[in-house]
């Protein structure tokens, strides 16, 4: 996706070894981002961007179009916590003679 952008965006003339090593500088400052999030990026930036982006802008724009998907994750973690903290097996019902049994008992 970086080399794509980069024959769309206006830069500099770099030798093969220059553009290697930009390519693993993208690699290393990206690599921890989803791939749709990138792809999602990596299109926002192709219709925006005049220059290449630096890997923190890439990543700055990575990580908003992730932001929703990051959003319902977490909060599905906290439900399911929630959940587990605050579940009580259910309680069995008492029947209507138990009732009148345990009263009975009371009173004699």
């Amino acid at each position: 996706m970086i080399g794509k952008l980069a024959m769309a965006t206006a830069q500099p003339k770099s030798s093969d070894a220059e553009a290697s090593e930009q390519l693993e500088l993208y690699w290393l400052a990206l690599r921890d981002l989803p791939v749709d999030d990138l792809r999602t990026a990596f299109v926002e930036l192709l219709r925006s961007a005049k220059f290449l982006p630096k890997p923190a802008e890439v990543r700055t724009a990575a990580l908003k179009a992730g932001s929703a998907r990051r959003y319902a994750k977490s909060r599905a973690r906290h439900l399911a916590w929630k959940h587990s903290v605050e579940w009580r097996p259910p309680v069995e019902k008492i029947s209507v003679e138990e009732i009148a049994a345990l009263r009975e008992a009371r009173v004699a």
